[in-house]
């Protein structure tokens, strides 16, 4: 089982709704399939989504951003908002994300939703539940 912290297609079939919109298909369906096509990359079999709202993200992002704890990890340049980085923005990749998951699970790929806004060590044993559960749904 590989594990990553990112799926390359998810990822890309919901951020390229805001930084080309004209670029891509409309439907999550068609910009799934189109990222497949060029990518030649298949859907992870696992996804853990940890699922937050825009206005708690905006204020981790930001006491992050004013705790000086967004350092880049191999410069000493210090981390800045990005452009999708607001609350209507984030609402907007939220509505994105969701609407992605949704054609994955449809296509046949694991999709856990997991609620982010629990503490980190609730975040660890869930996940861990999770993976282990699916791990032994594979033998």
């Amino acid at each position: 089982m590989l594990l990553r912290s990112r799926d390359f297609l998810l990822d890309s079939a919901v951020y390229s709704t805001f930084y080309c919109p004209r670029l891509v298909p409309d439907s999550a369906e068609e910009r799934l399939d189109f990222l497949e096509k060029v990518t030649f990359l298949e859907p992870s079999q696992l996804i853990i989504y940890l699922d937050l709202d825009a206005e708690r993200a905006i204020e981790r992002i930001d006491g992050r951003l004013r705790d000086g704890q967004c350092r880049h990890p191999t410069r000493s340049v210090p981390r800045w908002k990005h452009p999708h980085e607001t609350l209507d923005n984030l609402k907007n990749l939220r509505i994105a994300y969701h609407e992605v998951l949704d054609v994955l699970e449809d296509r046949g790929v694991s999709v856990e939703l997991v609620d982010a806004s629990k503490t980190l060590e609730e975040l660890e044993s869930e996940v861990t539940g999770i993976i282990r559960d699916y791990r032994a749904s594979r033998k």
